[in-house]
C-alpha cells in the first residue's frame, strides 16, 4: 500500500511525498522485524532525502522523522546506514519525542520527561510548572504510589530544613494541581500521616522507565535514542535520584559494552566505532573505550573522523 502511494507520488512529481511513503514503508518493515527489508528501503529513502533541498524536506517530512525515531536509532548503530543518515540529516540529534505505545488510552495522558530535562506533557501539551521541584515530586509519586509527605521529602531533599521542605512540598503539590488538574493527585489515609498518589485517571509515561524497558526487551537502539541525558538534572543532593541515574546509565552501558564485545569478536570494526561513540555519549570519562574507538577508527574511518575523535580525546584529557 505504501509503495503504491509512493509510485503514485512519483508519477505526479511529488518527490517529498514519495520519500515519505518510502520512509514509512521502511518503518513498517522495522516493526515486523524484517531488518534486511527495512535497511534496503531506508537506504533508498535516505539517499533521496540527501538529494532534496534540506530546508524543504526537513520541514515537510519532520512529523514522519519524529514518528520513526526508533528506526533512525537503529540506523545510527548500523555501519551501512549511519553514513547515509548523516548525509541526509547532517545531525539527527534534533529529532525528539517518544514512541507512543498507548495512543488509544482514554483519560488523562501524562508524559513525564526526566532525562536531560524536566517537562510534563498533558495529552501532548506542555504544562507550565512554576515550582522547580514539581516534576521531581510528580515523578516520585508515579514511581512510588501511596507515599507519605515525609518519605518524599526525605528522598528528594534530605539536607533541607524539615519545615522548609514541608512547605516546599505543599507548593509543589499545589503547582502540579494548578498546572495539570486539580484531581491529578489524591490524598488518602490518616490525617496525621496522609499518603499521596496519582489519580487512576492519569496514564503516566516516564521516559526513564521506558529506557529501562527497552533495554530489558533487547531494543538497544531505541533505548539509546530515548536516553536524552541525566535523570532529573535539576535535582541535587538526593541519593534516591543518584541511584536512579546510576541504574539507568549502567543498564544502557552494560548492553552497549556487550554489543561492542560481540562486534569486536566478529571483526565488525565500523560497528565497534559506532557503539563506542554511543558509550562515550553516555559516559565521556570512559578512557578505555575512547582509546579503543580511536585505534579502531584509524583502521576503518576517514581522516576527518579520526581527527575529530583525536580532538575529542584531547578535550577530555585536558
Amino acid at each position: 500500500m505504501l509503495l503504491e502511494i509512493r509510485n503514485e507520488s512519483l508519477n505526479r512529481g511529488a518527490l517529498v511525498d514519495a520519500t515519505r511513503a518510502l520512509l514509512l514503508a521502511a518503518y513498517a518493515a522495522y516493526g515486523m522485524n524484517d531488518l534486511q527489508r527495512c535497511s534496503d528501503l531506508l537506504s533508498e529513502a535516505l539517499l533521496e532525502l540527501a538529494g532534496q533541498p534540506r530546508a524543504q524536506s526537513r520541514a515537510t517530512i519532520a512529523p514522519e522523522l519524529r514518528e520513526v525515531e526508533e528506526m533512525l536509532a537503529f540506523a545510527r548503530l548500523n555501519p551501512n546506514l549511519a553514513p547515509l543518515l548523516e548525509a541526509a540529516l547532517e545531525d539527527a540529534s534534533h529529532l525528539s519525542g517518544n514512541m507512543r505505545d498507548d495512543l488509544f488510552t482514554s483519560g488523562m495522558r501524562l508524559e513525564v520527561m526526566t532525562l536531560g530535562q524536566e517537562l510534563v506533557l498533558r495529552d501532548g501539551v506542555p504544562c507550565s510548572m512554576r515550582v522547580r521541584g514539581s516534576v521531581a515530586v510528580l515523578t516520585y509519586l508515579a514511581m512510588h504510589p501511596r507515599s507519605t509527605r515525609q518519605t518524599v521529602i526525605t528522598d528528594l531533599w534530605p539536607d533541607r530544613d524539615p519545615k522548609k521542605s514541608a512547605t516546599y512540598f505543599r507548593q509543589c503539590i499545589s503547582d502540579i494541581r494548578e498546572s495539570i488538574g486539580s484531581d491529578v493527585i489524591l490524598v488518602e489515609g490518616a490525617h496525621q500521616s496522609p499518603e499521596y498518589r496519582l489519580s487512576s485517571k492519569a496514564t503516566v509515561i516516564l521516559d526513564s522507565q521506558r529506557v529501562l524497558q527497552l533495554v530489558s526487551n533487547g531494543q538497544l537502539p531505541a533505548a539509546v535514542a530515548a536516553y536524552k541525558g541525566e535523570f532529573l538534572p535539576g535535582l541535587e543532593g538526593s541519593e534516591w535520584a543518584d541511584e536512579q541515574r546510576v541504574h539507568i546509565r549502567e543498564a544502557l552501558l552494560r548492553s552497549l559494552h556487550g554489543e561492542m564485545r560481540a562486534a569486536r569478536l566478529g571483526r565488525e570494526h565500523r560497528r565497534v566505532v559506532l557503539l563506542a561513540t554511543a558509550i562515550l555519549d553516555i559516559d565521556p570519562s570512559d578512557m578505555e573505550t575512547e582509546e579503543l574507538r580511536l585505534d579502531t577508527a584509524r583502521e576503518v574511518s576517514s581522516a576527518a573522523e579520526v581527527a575529530r575523535f583525536e580532538a575529542e580525546r584531547h578535550r577530555r584529557m585536558n
